[in-house]
């Protein structure tokens, strides 16, 4: 029987693939080890696969499809692919190009027929397309140049009939932005059945009353992109009502858990302690790792323990042991950022090295005062920067040095460091 003949009109959303973007960190180490690890192509077959299971109407990309013009042969082989698939089960798709893609995408149109890019001059287009006995409007304006600070829907009209309406836009959320700044009240205004936005990686459902939401990367693309991943399936019902939920089908899922060790006063602890967080957190999410296959994990671990000297060894049996704790747990890093289980206020009053380094912690810990703070990471971020540098370690292990990273290398550094000053004490006496 055909899914179509009656019920809701099926949209499948697709935000930001990117498709041709270097690999991050993880992806590269795993080449180094012929290991295999999911792509954003991998992604998209897998959500052209569903939208054929589901028997969707209408696959739509909201920009940024691809992530820059010399991507244009690697873009080609899995767009056509996945097109001619779509095509070939009687779905229609369309797209905007966002700031990434606003030259391949045009050529690339023009090569697949079953393609559709709609709004390619910068000016709103639409078709209306007839779906069984209902009717669909799919609107949509695309970025013509790398940066574009105008508002994108001060020229737009909304519908003035009853036909539902889906809206595509590539655009930022808000403020002073060159890519195409919008408010989410401009949005409400101006409101088709739908907006499905793109540009925001994070996945975002802004209003369920009119429906506005970023459906987000489609595949996470770093490990600041974190939570699950993958299309959104949007359906209208017969009185024109649109809902919109994701499908976490992004086989990749990047997450940064915080475990504390506070109060553990053994290493079998501390593994109870971590064994029983991560099965927690893996009950609450059950139901979005049905298709994922790596959880690549950042993880810290905080609070005063009296295993402190212990743990660098406890992070290397948990990063050997990962698969072990959770299937498909890949653990990226570790952030040890516990403290050893001493009085820092009271070591802070001592004139000694101890007292110096306590003190630095403070600053680490309360981030005050705001002036010492900023100094202390500045000063930091040097010494981390020129270390890397001269351990010539390739350029992807280089940049991109956050805030929340430098202090937690000092931390780690300072709290090692007072652990030892006071074992030292500790044996002298």
């Amino acid at each position: 029987m055909n899914m179509r003949i009656m019920g809701n009109i099926k949209v499948l959303c697709i935000g930001d693939v990117h498709l041709g973007r270097p690999s991050s960190r993880m992806v590269l180490e795993a080449a180094q080890t012929d290991s295999d690890f999911p792509s954003p192509r991998d992604t998209l077959t897998q959500t052209t696969i569903r939208a054929q299971r589901l028997a969707v109407d209408v696959v739509v990309f909201s920009g940024d499809v691809v992530d820059q013009s010399n991507a244009h042969f690697e873009a080609f082989g899995a767009l056509s692919n996945v097109v001619k698939m779509l095509a070939q089960a009687g779905i229609k798709v369309y797209a905007v190009a966002g700031n990434h893609d606003y030259e391949v995408l045009e050529k690339l149109a023009a090569t697949i027929p079953e393609f559709r890019l709609l709004g390619a001059d910068g000016s709103w287009e639409e078709e209306v397309l007839t779906l069984r006995e209902s009717k669909l409007r799919i609107q949509g304006k695309s970025f013509t140049k790398r940066h574009s600070p105008d508002d994108p829907v001060a020229d737009y009209t909304p519908p003035q009939d009853t036909i539902p309406t889906l809206a595509l836009l590539h655009c930022d959320l808000g403020g002073d932005s060159n890519y195409a700044p919008v408010s989410l009240s401009q949005l409400e205004s101006k409101a088709p059945s739908a907006w499905v936005l793109g540009h925001i990686h994070k996945p975002v459902l802004l209003k369920d009353d009119p429906l506005i939401f970023y459906p987000g990367t489609l595949h996470p693309l770093d490990s600041t992109e974190t939570g699950p991943h993958g299309p959104w399936l949007l359906e209208i019902d017969p009185s024109g009502k649109a809902s919109a939920k994701m499908i976490a089908l992004a086989p990749l899922r990047y997450e940064y858990l915080r475990i504390s060790l506070d109060g553990c006063d053994s290493v079998a602890e501390a593994r109870t302690r971590i064994t029983k967080d991560l099965s927690s957190w893996r009950e609450e999410h059950l139901a979005e790792l049905e298709d994922v296959q790596t959880i690549s994990l950042r993880l810290s671990l905080t609070g005063h323990t009296a295993i402190f000297s212990e743990l660098p060894l406890l992070c290397q049996e948990l990063e050997e042991n990962s698969e072990e704790l959770m299937p498909g747990l890949q653990i990226e890093k570790i952030m040890q950022n516990c403290r050893p289980q001493v009085p820092l206020q009271t070591l802070a009053a001592g004139q000694d090295p101890a007292g110096l380094i306590a003190r630095k912690l403070l600053i680490l810990e309360q981030r005050l005062p705001q002036h010492d703070y900023t100094e202390l990471l500045a000063a930091g971020r040097r010494h981390i920067l020129a270390a890397l540098q001269q351990a010539d370690l390739p350029h992807e292990f280089n940049s991109n040095l956050e805030d929340p990273e430098v202090a937690s290398v000092l931390d780690q550094a300072a709290a090692s460091l007072l652990n030892l000053l006071l074992s030292q004490k500790e044996q002298s006496a």
